[in-house]
């Protein structure tokens, strides 16, 4: 309700309104920036309000997965962190501590999604994999 509220407040435009829920959203609404690497050193040395908001994030992300799991009918192989934040000792021992009872963790830091992505579609292209389908998207 407040989101459709400050976008028909006339205190912003399409464009802001659309900036503010992506860039200016997050870490950078809480913390002022959204350097990952700064951010986890503070979150690791108890420095404020750093910890609290990044600790609050990764809960998050921890739930995200978790609801993942039950989706998957408690069939989860493994749980893959990658991207640049899983360079981070703080972010991976967080959620390995979280979900390490659902299934075996896996850290892949870097960010090798594009490729990943790249790589699968291209395998279905060529028949050598059947693409997935987890039911229909309902909007």
């Amino acid at each position: 309700n407040q989101l459709v509220e400050l976008c028909f407040s006339g205190k912003f435009d399409e464009r802001q309104a659309k900036k503010m829920l992506c860039g200016q959203g997050g870490l950078v609404a809480h913390l002022g920036n959204n350097d990952m690497i700064s951010i986890a050193a503070n979150a690791e040395q108890g420095i404020m309000p750093d910890k609290l908001v990044l600790d609050a994030m990764l809960y998050n992300v921890a739930k995200h997965i978790g609801a993942m799991h039950v989706a998957l009918e408690g069939k989860t192989d493994a749980i893959i962190l990658t991207g640049g934040i899983a360079h981070s000792q703080y972010v991976t021992a967080y959620l390995t501590d979280k979900l390490s009872f659902i299934a075996p963790i896996e850290v892949m830091a870097g960010e090798f999604e594009m490729e990943a992505l790249a790589a699968g579609a291209c395998r279905v292209l060529s028949g050598e994999e059947i693409p997935h389908t987890f039911g229909e998207l309902v909007c």
